[in-house]
């Protein structure tokens, strides 16, 4: 429950700075305030041993106003976590990304619409009747496919090339279509694994060469990566279950497989995640136009799948919520000791990342609900 806390403690911090501007509200991050707050509640946790570290960032118009790490990268080694050097996963967050690239191939022509079924562009598997001819692009990244995802093996305990051959991805998509497109939302990782082969196909690269270079690359995020190896990259945080006398339980690195990569193979540090969260926040694309448009970071907030007009649920992988005039487009996610949260404010030019780096010995009620 440590992330649900942290979201409504960062949704009050940017209600208290709501000051208005003569176009539209505009919340004003306070620095100080951020601090303040960071300091005291992670200060605590730390002490309690709720968790071993956690990374905290806020960007306003290109600029860090906060970017702070606490605890250990990896305390049993006695690491220090340093937001510039330590790794994180983040997880289902990758997915924002994996939007980006095909918004992406949708402003250079190679994609013609977000509304095209995306059999047209499948080269190596073929999503099956009776639907499988009907799942757009925008469906897939909305959840809304008719996809469940149920089986979807998510790591790996061997090394697969990349791209995936033809055999290999035909054999990861063993599961049917369980309802018409359009009609429901469920979030599938699965249908996320279909845009990743999706963007392969287009592009003739692997997603992680694609995002290397069109994303990573033009942002200058040196640390980030799309991982999909049994090797461990170097500075990934090592989260750790504490016991009640102290003593620490390793939790075991957990491979992605190539396939899943899309919905959660995206590892970075927090400086180089707050760049991503920038361009994102930039809605006018004052800068890094040659990532993404203005237009191109606007359709990727915008509302596209609700069952009722005031419903705004998701844009494509962004989770809306308004919060008196202020819009928060945002996306958490979690894996075996790790949570993260990244959210971006459009109206604002801002947005923040938290991670936490925790375990329980056992899952609690808390751990699976987060």
């Amino acid at each position: 429950m440590v992330l649900r806390h942290i979201y409504k403690v960062l949704l009050l911090l940017s209600l208290c700075a709501l000051v208005q501007e003569p176009a539209e509200a505009r919340t004003a991050f306070d620095a100080d305030q951020i601090a303040a707050w960071a300091d005291d509640y992670f200060g605590t946790a730390l002490a309690n041993k709720q968790m071993t570290g956690a990374s905290v960032g806020f960007v306003q118009d290109g600029e860090v106003l906060f970017l702070k790490g606490y605890g250990w990268e990896d305390q049993r080694a006695q690491i220090a976590l340093d937001p510039r050097q330590t790794r994180f996963r983040m997880c289902s967050t990758s997915k924002t990304v994996t939007a980006t690239a095909i918004m992406q191939l949708v402003e250079r022509g190679a994609i013609s619409s977000l509304d095209d079924p995306v059999n047209d562009y499948l080269q190596r598997y073929q999503l099956p009747p009776p639907y499988g001819d009907q799942v757009t692009f925008r469906q897939l990244m909305t959840h809304s496919s008719g996809m469940a995802g149920h089986f979807t093996p998510q790591g790996t305990k061997e090394d697969i090339a990349v791209p995936v051959d033809a055999e290999t991805v035909q054999d990861f998509f063993r599961e049917n279509i369980e309802r018409p497109p359009g009609a429901v939302g469920v979030y599938a990782n699965l249908g996320v694994a279909v845009e990743g082969v999706a963007i392969e196909d287009i592009s003739g690269l692997s997603l992680a060469e694609f995002v290397a270079q069109n994303i990573f690359e033009p942002l200058d995020m040196g640390s980030a990566l799309f991982h999909h190896s049994t090797n461990k990259p170097a500075h990934l945080a090592q989260p750790y279950a504490i016991y009640p006398d102290g003593s620490l339980q390793e939790i075991s690195f957990y491979p992605t497989h190539p396939l899943t990569a899309a919905s959660g193979g995206f590892i970075t540090t927090t400086e180089h995640m707050l760049k991503y969260v920038a361009m994102l926040a930039d809605e006018e694309a004052r800068t890094h136009a040659q990532v993404l448009s203005g237009e191109g970071r606007r359709m990727l907030h915008a509302r596209h799948f609700g069952r009722h007009p005031s419903d705004l649920v998701i844009g494509l992988h962004f989770y809306r919520e308004q919060y008196v005039e202020e819009l928060m487009v945002h996306h958490g996610c979690g894996l075996p000791g790790t949570r993260s949260l990244m959210g971006v404010f459009p109206q604002s030019n801002a947005g923040f990342v938290v991670t936490v780096v925790r375990a329980s010995v056992s899952p609690s009620a808390g751990d699976l609900i987060s």
